[in-house]
């Protein structure tokens, strides 16, 4: 979403980028012309009231929110000021297969309920793949016609400018090896459990390593898993990076290995640094991305051998890659903000975006 208010700002449209926390730092890579407004409460749910007024203060054009907790306030907030506002709100996974493996307890069950009431109330709602659209349509009562399909953007020249940085890893340096990396929070729906188990496989065929980039409450479990297998000198959990764009590109080959997904900008960032791809045939965006298998192996989830034979086939097989300039002409930001700008009704009107 950072890369979309760039763009929109580029474009000359006025954009205010609304923090519920105001203590948090804003995004670093944020264009200087986007105003800053600190709603200063901690907690989306707790940001109603200073939305409220915000919003009949400054009566934007439209108001474009992500994420679900947000998304509900920002409805609900709409409601405040007498629909006076065009409220478009964001989903960025498949919302049935999310709740099968979140254990939310009460507050899980208000949200989704909140959700499936809310949503239809929205002026529309944007999903970011044709799998997610499906799935609001059927489980949260949506009216097909209020539901816009646009892809996540991707910002192909900063993606490619921040893959040629200098890295500092020992399986990456000086590299005889062949690297398999999986990136992503370490969490459930990455199912990183199955990439490791894959690539166990895999070493009783070949010498590999496992570089999996990112943090999360499945740390320690992962961690174990590793230390069980005997594969500390060979699989390695470096934690968050800044940059996993200089990771990538020097790997042979990115594995997605997620249950679920709404649309990973992963796979399509991995494909822009020119890294063979395998992916869980997951819901959803995967098989969309990859057009059907075209460009990159599809396996089902949590299948360590089929994941450890796709893994060894884009070793050796080298499948065919799209080019840079279908992956602009698909994903790339400018492309999407267009899309973005025509579903917002912005083309013929003053500029004014929040």
């Amino acid at each position: 979403m950072i890369s979309l208010a760039n763009q929109f700002a580029e474009d000359g449209f006025t954009v205010d980028l609304l923090l519920a926390d105001g203590v948090r730092s804003p995004p670093r890579v944020l264009d200087s012309r986007i105003r800053i407004i600190n709603l200063n409460k901690t907690g989306v749910l707790r940001s109603l009231v200073p939305l409220i007024s915000y919003l009949w203060q400054k009566r934007p054009a439209v108001f474009l929110s992500t994420l679900v907790h947000a998304n509900i306030v920002a409805i609900a907030a709409s409601f405040a000021v007498r629909n006076r506002v065009r409220v478009y709100v964001r989903e960025a996974t498949t919302p049935s297969i999310a709740n099968k493996f979140q254990k939310g307890g009460i507050k899980s069950h208000v949200i989704n309920g909140l959700r499936r009431w809310l949503y239809p109330l929205a002026t529309g709602v944007i999903a970011n793949s044709e799998g997610v659209s499906e799935d609001l349509i059927k489980h949260s009562k949506l009216a097909g016609n209020k539901v816009f399909v646009i892809p996540n953007g991707l910002n192909v020249d900063r993606v490619l400018e921040k893959s040629v940085e200098v890295v500092d890893h020992p399986f990456l340096n000086r590299q005889t090896v062949p690297v398999i990396i999986g990136v992503g929070r370490l969490g459930v729906e990455k199912d990183f459990e199955t990439l490791i188990l894959a690539v166990n496989k895999v070493l009783l065929n070949r010498e590999v390593r496992l570089l999996i980039i990112g943090d999360g409450t499945l740390r320690r479990d992962l961690a174990e898993l590793i230390h069980e297998l005997g594969l500390e000198e060979k699989v390695d959990l470096p934690g968050f990076v800044d940059n996993p764009y200089k990771y990538v590109s020097r790997s042979a080959v990115f594995v997605l290995s997620s249950l679920y997904e709404g649309f990973p900008n992963v796979l399509m960032e991995a494909m822009v640094v020119g890294t063979q791809v395998v992916a869980t045939d997951c819901p959803s965006g995967p098989r969309e991305i990859l057009m059907g298998g075209r460009y990159g192996a599809l396996v089902p989830r949590g299948d360590v051998d089929a994941m450890a034979q796709a893994i060894i086939a884009a070793l050796d097989n080298k499948p065919a890659k799209p080019s840079l300039n279908d992956l602009r002409a698909q994903y790339g930001i400018e492309h999407i903000a267009r899309r973005y700008e025509k579903v917002l009704g912005l083309n013929n009107s003053a500029p004014g975006l929040k």
